[in-house]
């Protein structure tokens, strides 16, 4: 969803709608329109890194608990009042200067992609690690660090965002159909 405001376009999206790679997605909004402020809608509550990572790859704000409407108004008035809207603890965290370790907000990588695509198939980190020849510490820490900057938790979310990201789910590669199969 997007509205104006002033001269300046505010998006508001999910913590799906730019899949992994959210740097790149971020800078070519901005570049496509300098004034666009981007700002993530949740509707758990807060999740650190990921409102850490948000804010260090210049996102305009967080907002959680967006299923509670009186919550949710109020941090919409407060981004078209022109300001940035991020949950307390995220607040606190960029006045203390908290936010401070660049490789916790970095993007995800290209290794911790295929171990959050394998998760989103359902696979459980011992078989990832046996299938891609790593080692079963290598894809705990890879699972790990994407679930952190990621805030997805569960393969159900690593599934959504696979679609989105590479626009076709594990069932689909494993029909027939796509395989050009002959009989049963």
């Amino acid at each position: 969803m997007s509205s104006k405001l002033g001269q300046e376009t505010v998006v508001f999206c999910d913590k799906y709608f730019y899949g992994y790679k959210l740097k790149d997605k971020i800078e070519a909004l901005k570049r496509g329109n300098p004034k666009a402020e981007i700002c993530f809608c949740d509707v758990g509550s807060c999740v650190l890194t990921y409102g850490h990572r948000i804010f260090y790859l210049k996102g305009d704000g967080y907002i959680t608990h967006i299923n509670d409407e009186v919550h949710l108004k109020s941090e919409i008035e407060k981004k078209f009042s022109g300001k940035k809207v991020f949950p307390v603890e995220i607040e606190r965290d960029i006045e203390t200067k908290l936010i401070s370790v660049p490789k916790n907000y970095t993007d995800v990588s290209d290794e911790e992609q295929t171990v959050a695509y394998y998760l989103g198939q359902g696979m459980r980190q011992n078989e990832i690690a046996n299938l891609l020849g790593k080692s079963q510490n290598t894809v705990d820490v890879q699972a790990s660090s994407v679930r952190n900057k990621t805030a997805h938790r569960s393969p159900l979310d690593f599934g959504i965002l696979n679609e989105i990201e590479y626009g076709i789910t594990y069932r689909d590669l494993l029909s027939s159909e796509n395989f050009g199969f002959i009989g049963g």
